[in-house]
C-alpha cells in the first residue's frame, strides 16, 4: 500500500520540477525531460525523476510508524 501512496508525490515532484526546467528550454541532463502532447495540451515529464521521487516517497512512507 505504501508504494501506491508514493506514486502521487513522485508524479507531483516530476511534473513540477520538469515544468520549471522544461519551460526554460533545457533537457535537464540526465533527467531527460521530454514534452508530452495530449490532444491540445503539452506537459513536461521526466521518467527518471518520477522513479527517484517515487522510491524516495516509498522509503519515507515505509519508515513511518503505522
Amino acid at each position: 500500500m505504501d508504494f501506491f501512496k508514493a506514486l502521487v508525490p513522485g508524479a507531483l515532484l516530476s511534473w513540477v520540477v520538469s515544468s520549471m526546467i522544461g519551460r526554460q528550454g533545457s533537457r535537464g541532463g540526465w533527467l531527460v525531460i521530454e514534452r508530452l502532447h495530449f490532444d491540445q495540451h503539452m506537459i513536461y515529464w521526466s521518467w527518471p525523476l518520477f522513479i527517484i521521487g517515487t522510491v524516495l516517497a516509498w522509503a519515507l512512507f515505509a519508515m513511518t510508524p503505522k
